[in-house]
């Protein structure tokens, strides 16, 4: 089963049709965070290469994520190739530190959410420390 939550997409406009939107839950330990907020560069532990992304108005969209090279710490994050990271806790992400910043806010809040693209469709990744 699926939950549904209202997210924004990346040019800030509510999402129409509320059931596209899918929702993800990941548990997160507190050894698996702590090597990520520690780096300058978490994405790059997790596998991924990131690009900013800009609409013709050289606006940023969201933070594309590539994949160049699985480990364990990949799948447990629950982001997957192609991933367009677009907000966190309804703020429009606008640069990579905006990215970054994930990991560091998901320690100190115990729970965040991640709005993102997959595949043209939105999707939230909800993360939970503990």
């Amino acid at each position: 089963s699926h939950q549904f939550e209202v997210t924004v997409t990346n040019d800030g406009s509510p999402v129409e049709n509320i059931g596209q939107q899918l929702v993800h839950h990941v548990d997160v330990s507190e050894n698996d965070l702590a090597e990520l907020v520690a780096s300058e560069s978490p994405f790059k532990l997790l596998g991924y290469k990131t690009l900013i992304l800009r609409d013709s108005n050289d606006q940023v969209t969201g933070i594309l994520l590539n994949l160049r090279a699985e480990n364990d710490k990949t799948v447990k994050f629950g982001f997957q190739h192609g991933d367009l990271i677009i907000g966190v806790e309804g703020t429009l992400v606008k640069s990579e530190t905006d990215a970054n910043a994930i990991f560091a806010q998901l320690k100190s809040k115990r729970n965040l959410s991640v709005s993102i693209q997959r595949d043209g469709v939105p999707h939230k990744v909800i993360f939970y420390l503990g």
